[in-house]
């Protein structure tokens, strides 16, 4: 399942306050919130490069996160 499938879904989960999600250090998600990209479908609705330019977040990190919750959510929906 593609991340902008995933994004479009209608998945309440992904409009949830962005708290935790497994295996992503808190000053990551911080980082994110801080950015004004709180909910799982904010940060699927982005690219990584972008995401990595406004956070300051490695693009590495951004694309690791960018896979989680793609198997936290896709799972669901795929």
């Amino acid at each position: 399942v593609s991340r902008h499938d995933i994004a479009l879904s209608e998945d309440p989960v992904l409009d949830s306050p962005l708290t935790d999600l497994h295996g992503v250090n808190q000053l990551v998600i911080d980082a994110y919130i801080q950015n004004g990209l709180d909910t799982l479908r904010k940060i699927l609705q982005k690219n990584a490069a972008e995401i990595s330019r406004e956070t300051g977040l490695s693009i590495e990190i951004v694309e690791d996160t960018i896979d989680r919750i793609r198997k936290h959510v896709g799972s669901s929906i795929g």
